[in-house]
């Protein structure tokens, strides 16, 4: 199978990174194109030095005509301009997978004139191989095409299959929620400083405590919710409960909750303005 990269950008450039260094054998070519002033050649030289797997491509012709796959990772203002170039009439189409924001399936069937298509929703962890991603199908989608898209998602993360309809709302807890993450432990740590604990040495304690969170509620024999495991901690009259009424009290829930509930609200408004223009 060989897969085209379009777009080389941050998210770009690490799932052709993931890709070439992926154990998958049933991947046995990448083909990557910079696009635009910001998707550099050389980055794409890089890679393609880095490694056998992955070669440069010369165009989107090039491309369309021998890749298998072909992912779109150029920013969603772009990708209509080169509906056109990708289109193709021929009764073999490659298996279009866009990482655009904003441009539903519907959308993207149309104008590539195939129903071969599919959108991923990475996070920007995706540079460490540890991205969350949506994988979006339409019903009509082939099972094997279907395996293809779930297979290319891991490569780079954890993958969930998804209805195109929940989108906005695993943005809010994924895509953007990744940076609500990053706030929160940022907050966490001006807690720490403010206590004595100098804020470099506060932000690794509250990762590392993160981890153990995490190591905790993902343990193989339990799917514990994670307020069960919350009371755990709590002892009667203790510190962590003092520390959980505050939280409660100061609107932590709420805050986190209308987090979600914003994010989503405003992802369906750029799907809604992409879908009017």
């Amino acid at each position: 199978m060989k897969i085209g990269i379009l777009g080389v950008g941050n998210m770009g450039f690490a799932i052709a990174s993931a890709l070439a260094s992926t154990e998958n054998t049933a991947i046995s070519a990448i083909q990557i194109l910079a696009h635009t002033a910001e998707d550099t050649q050389k980055k794409a030289l890089s890679l393609s030095c880095s490694t056998m797997r992955v070669t440069p491509s010369q165009s989107i012709k090039e491309m369309k005509e021998t890749s298998d796959v072909i992912i779109l990772a150029v920013k969603p203002q772009i990708l209509p301009s080169l509906y056109a170039e990708l289109a193709t009439e021929s009764l073999s189409h490659p298996l279009f997978i866009s990482i655009a924001a904003g441009i539903p399936l519907e959308t993207l069937s149309k104008k590539l004139h195939t129903t071969r298509v599919v959108r991923l929703m990475p996070n920007i962890a995706a540079k460490a191989k540890k991205s969350v991603t949506a994988v979006c199908t339409s019903a009509t989608l082939s099972k094997e095409d279907k395996d293809i898209a779930m297979d290319i998602a891991k490569t780079f993360g954890s993958a969930f299959p998804m209805s195109e309809s929940l989108l906005p709302s695993f943005i809010g807890i994924s895509g953007s929620g990744i940076a609500f993450v990053y706030q929160f432990v940022h907050a966490m740590a001006l807690g720490g400083c403010l206590e004595g604990i100098s804020y470099p040495q506060s932000s690794d304690i509250v990762y590392a405590t993160i981890e153990s969170a995490l190591a905790l509620a993902k343990e193989k024999d339990t799917h514990t919710p994670p307020i069960t495991l919350e009371m755990k901690v709590c002892s009667a009259g203790g510190t962590t409960i003092e520390g959980i009424k505050t939280l409660k009290n100061d609107g932590f829930d709420s805050a986190v909750i209308n987090a979600v509930a914003n994010t989503a609200k405003k992802s369906r408004k750029l799907e809604k303005d992409a879908l009017n223009k």
